[in-house]
């Protein structure tokens, strides 16, 4: 489901996470017109409380959002917004560089 690139550097992450917002209230079905912001909000707070526990917490958009969709069952009114790694900082010797063509590098 990640981008090639993504698969280098996250297949030793301890958790993959793929948040989703849902895009209507649920007190009346009418539109949630802040859903991906919520969404962005709460993947904050994700990232500040994995850092004061000492973990990387990434997030990525290199994943391909509609298999996300199909093989985790997202049904229709939900949005897949984006991908979490998660997991305890490595070796930097250990990381890949990254391929030619690759935007940034996975170690400097």
């Amino acid at each position: 489901m990640l981008t090639p690139n993504n698969q280098l550097w996250a297949k030793n992450a301890a958790v993959l996470i793929v948040v989703v917002s849902k895009n209507t209230l649920d007190r009346d079905g009418s539109p949630a017109r802040t859903h991906s912001y919520d969404a962005g909000a709460a993947w904050q707070n994700l990232a500040l409380q994995g850092s004061l526990l000492g973990l990387v917490v990434h997030g990525m958009q290199g994943f391909d959002y509609d298999r996300a969709r199909e093989v985790l069952g997202v049904p229709p009114g939900y949005t897949v917004e984006a991908m979490i790694a998660v997991g305890r900082p490595g070796n930097k010797a250990e990381l890949p560089r990254a391929p030619a063509g690759a935007r940034g590098s996975f170690r400097t």
